[in-house]
């Protein structure tokens, strides 16, 4: 799934960057929630692609379990960011 920086209905080319996370339910909550997470992000969340954002996933948190392991999530990308 992509995460937005700021809003997930927001079109603006600035704001494009996303970085990934990994969404897994471990009940049947999290399953419910993560096809609201799925279906809001593509429904009011595409721009180039499906996205959420930080309050979706507070709304929508409860059984699921986020794995960030890739490198474009936002650890990596924030490290990778700065001067060295």
């Amino acid at each position: 799934m992509y995460v937005a920086q700021k809003d997930h209905t927001s079109r603006i080319a600035a704001e494009k960057n996303n970085y990934h996370l990994v969404l897994l339910a471990k009940n049947l909550t999290g399953y419910r929630n993560l096809l609201q997470l799925t279906t809001r992000a593509h429904l009011e969340g595409f721009y180039y692609k499906p996205r959420v954002d930080h309050a979706l996933l507070e709304q929508y948190h409860e059984g699921l379990i986020a794995l960030n392991c890739m490198y474009g999530g936002r650890n990596p990308q924030s490290h990778t960011s700065k001067p060295v």
